[in-house]
């Protein structure tokens, strides 16, 4: 496995608990390719999730590319881009 792969999975964890905690969504539900609108979380939502994720994981990710994410896996790769650098 390498650096990025662990990084990767344990990003898609860290977004994955906190749609859980803040949205009551079964983690069953939640892959890479689950998209927001799939779970109901609208844009808004979608912004305090990630305002919350980057005060947890202490990242700062550009709110142009949040806005274009559409699946869980696109946030995952951001935040995952975000850890390596």
């Amino acid at each position: 496995m390498t650096t990025f792969e662990s990084v990767q999975e344990q990003s898609f964890r860290d977004v994955q608990q906190a749609i859980v905690e803040n949205f009551g969504v079964d983690p069953s539900e939640i892959t890479e390719d689950t998209s927001f609108q799939d779970l109901e979380i609208d844009s808004l939502e979608r912004v305090e999730l990630v305002v919350g994720l980057e005060k947890q994981l202490g990242i700062s990710l550009n709110t142009p590319q949040v806005q274009k994410c559409v699946t869980i896996g696109n946030l995952v790769d951001l935040i995952s881009s975000a850890r390596n650098h």
